[in-house]
């Protein structure tokens, strides 16, 4: 099990591995914004390899993150498993935050990282 975070300029590659404690992916969230101006934003690659869910002893109920990054994140792109699509997809929350957030399978890792290097639109990201 773990999270890790590593920075690539604006964007942020987050590993997970095994069962996700809340604590692990809190601290990879303080580390991605720990240097954030009141202006920064970025984009986010989550590549889970390994992973076997959320460890369901842990209050996932919290949304402070979102509510104060939420709108600072231009994309974000999931690379797992088919398996993990929905349950992934819903926990980013997909098709409710502005954010684009695109599912790639492990061998589509590449063209993850390409649409993550395009310019968002304005469409993309919302009004």
């Amino acid at each position: 099990m773990g999270a890790t975070v590593e920075k690539e300029g604006d964007l942020h590659v987050v590993r997970i591995t095994g069962l996700l404690r809340k604590a692990e992916l809190d601290g990879v969230r303080a580390r991605a914004t720990a240097d954030w101006g009141p202006d920064t934003r970025g984009k986010v690659m989550v590549i889970a390899a390994g992973f076997l869910g959320w460890d369901r002893r842990d209050d996932w109920d919290d949304v402070t993150f979102y509510a104060v990054y939420g709108r600072r994140l231009d994309k974000i792109a999931l690379v797992a498993e088919p398996k993990w699509e929905a349950q992934l997809l819903m926990f980013t929350g997909a098709g409710i935050r502005r954010t684009p957030v695109r599912f790639f399978t492990p061998d589509r890792a590449e063209q993850a990282r390409a649409w993550l290097a395009e310019t968002t639109t304005q469409s993309e990201s919302g009004p």
